[in-house]
């Protein structure tokens, strides 16, 4: 499949292209700035403590998840793209609905797009 019609196998490319490099703050910074330009704004929401991005791509969602490594002073990308309807639609809505607030005293997302990634999450349950 063509990448420039696909942008989850676009996606998938540049961080492939990425191994073996050591990257920095500002590597990973513009990394997420192009995958914005690759997956648009239309839905796009940012997750934490454990920081990491999503975008709605039609029925399936990409992730983003930079991790910096302290031993080594460097930073580590992961992309997946999935259908939502497990991982999040029933996993992680059962996990918050029916979790003890002590675990998850600082879980948080913000939605920056248009339309929402998801119908459900910290701060309201939307369901």
């Amino acid at each position: 499949m063509n990448s420039t019609a696909n942008p989850e196998v676009e996606m998938s490319n540049r961080v492939a292209s990425l191994m073996g490099t050591t990257l920095t703050g500002a590597d990973v910074h513009r990394f997420l700035l192009d995958a914005a330009d690759i997956l648009g704004t239309e839905s796009f929401a940012v997750y934490g403590p454990d920081l990491f991005f999503r975008w709605r791509v039609g029925e399936r969602v990409v992730e983003i998840e930079p991790d910096y490594r302290p031993l080594r002073d460097e930073y580590e990308l992961t992309v997946n793209s999935y259908n939502p309807a497990y991982p999040i639609d029933t996993d992680e809505f059962q996990s918050f609905k029916w979790g003890e607030s002590e675990d998850y005293p600082y879980l948080w997302t913000v939605e920056l797009g248009r339309e929402p990634v998801s119908d459900w999450g910290p701060g309201g349950l939307r369901r």
